[in-house]
């Protein structure tokens, strides 16, 4: 695993998001995923790693980690699309 999802993992009240509803919402959406697919979107989405980056550290191939994250963002979408969350971009 990867020393950098730790700190990320522990800051799971993430408080540097203002909004208690998106908090709480962010919080729900990643208890649905496992671990690698926590730690793959939130290296990427949190930390700013680059998809080679992430790959080299969890020893998978690029293409694999890729399409592991896009799995995982399609994972998402679906499951705040079936709790009403509204995906519109403001």
């Amino acid at each position: 695993m990867v020393s950098e999802t730790v700190g990320l993992e522990n800051s799971s009240d993430f408080a540097y998001i203002p909004d208690t509803v998106d908090r709480i919402v962010l919080q729900s959406a990643l208890n649905i995923l496992s671990e690698e697919e926590r730690e793959i979107v939130l290296l990427y989405a949190v930390s700013g790693m680059k998809h080679r980056e992430i790959a080299s550290n969890l020893r998978i191939l690029l293409s694999t980690g890729i399409s592991k994250y896009r799995r995982v963002l399609k994972k998402l979408r679906l499951h705040l699309k079936k709790q009403g969350v509204d995906l519109a971009y403001k």
